[in-house]
């Protein structure tokens, strides 16, 4: 997703790009990428570890049925708020990438830059899920179908290796929407292009 990042970035200020070149800016934020991510994890864990140390106390105090409905409705709560944390950190890795910030400061940049544009981001974020699904969906089934009809026996091997190839064509289209998204939303907040073009004045 970095070394995309970079690529799409490259080709989008109209400077030279090349995959090796893509890769060296990648593997020099890895630290702060493998930063964001822990964070990420360990806020996401913590959550869930609330919720479910929420539901062991009401299962010990005997609660039975509404026990568990409450058990239910919490972990219903925890969706939203795991949504709204993705679609508020979702351009974190172009702001470590290009921004050269930190793994926290790309979260605080990505979470600073969504501010005021949820619904947008939300909006593109899902048709960007039902593009890549689409194409992930045919793709799969355009090597999947001929391998089950060659070898029936054999159709979870097919099934994996369809979906591999499926994963190779979908996963760039995702990332190359998100790096878009990060320069679409800084010519909104920030006037973007009016600086790039003041730089090369």
């Amino acid at each position: 997703e970095a070394a995309t990042t970079r690529a799409v970035s490259d080709r989008y200020l109209d400077r030279p790009s090349s995959l090796s070149a893509a890769y060296r800016a990648a593997w020099g934020r890895l630290g702060a990428l493998i930063a964001m991510i822990c964070i990420l994890i360990i806020g996401y864990a913590g959550s869930l570890a609330v919720v479910i140390v929420l539901v062991a106390l009401i299962g010990a105090a005997g609660a039975g049925g509404i026990g568990a409905l409450l058990a239910v409705l919490a972990f219903l709560a925890l969706i939203p708020v795991l949504i709204l944390v993705y679609v508020r950190t979702v351009v974190a890795v172009p702001a470590i990438v290009l921004e050269r910030v930190s793994g926290l400061g790309g979260l605080k940049r990505s979470w600073q830059l969504i501010n005021g544009r949820f619904w947008p981001t939300f909006g593109r974020m899902l048709l960007l899920v039902l593009i890549t699904s689409i194409i992930s969906g045919v793709v799969s089934t355009i090597f999947e179908v001929p391998g089950n009809l060659i070898s029936p026996n054999n159709s979870f091997v097919f099934e994996q290796v369809a979906g591999a190839i499926a994963a190779v064509f979908v996963g760039p289209i995702t990332y190359i929407g998100v790096t878009l998204l990060y320069y679409d939303i800084r010519i909104r907040k920030e006037g973007f292009d009016i600086e790039m073009l003041a730089r090369s004045l």
